[in-house]
C-alpha cells in the first residue's frame, strides 16, 4: 500500500473508523474515500456499486458495523468488488 492507493475508509465517524482515518492521513495517504451514512448508505447495492465505479477503491477499511457484524460488511463488499469490477479487493476488518 503506497500513498497514492485509494482507499476507502467505510464508518469514518466511528471510533474504529475515525481512528483508521487518522492514521492514513498522518502517514501521508492522498486519495483517501469516506462517506457519510447520509451519503451512501453501505446496506444499499444501488448506492454501494456508484460509491465503488466513482471513488474505485483499492483497499476497503471496514471500521463500522451498525446492523451487521463487520466481517459480514467486509465479505459483502469483497465479493461485489470482485463481481462488480472483476478483479481483487483488499478488504482489511
Amino acid at each position: 500500500m503506497d500513498s497514492q492507493s485509494r482507499i476507502l475508509v467505510a464508518g469514518h465517524r466511528g471510533l474504529v473508523g475515525s481512528a483508521i482515518l487518522r492514521r492514513l492521513q498522518a502517514a501521508g495517504y492522498e486519495h483517501i474515500i469516506t462517506r457519510t451514512h447520509g451519503e451512501c448508505d453501505l446496506e444499499n447495492q444501488g448506492a454501494f456499486f456508484k460509491l465503488f465505479l466513482e471513488g474505485q477503491p483499492e483497499i476497503v477499511n471496514v471500521g463500522t458495523g451498525e446492523d451487521i457484524t463487520i466481517h459480514e460488511l467486509a465479505e459483502g463488499i469483497r465479493t461485489t468488488y470482485q463481481w462488480f469490477l472483476g478483479h481483487q479487493a483488499e478488504v482489511r476488518v
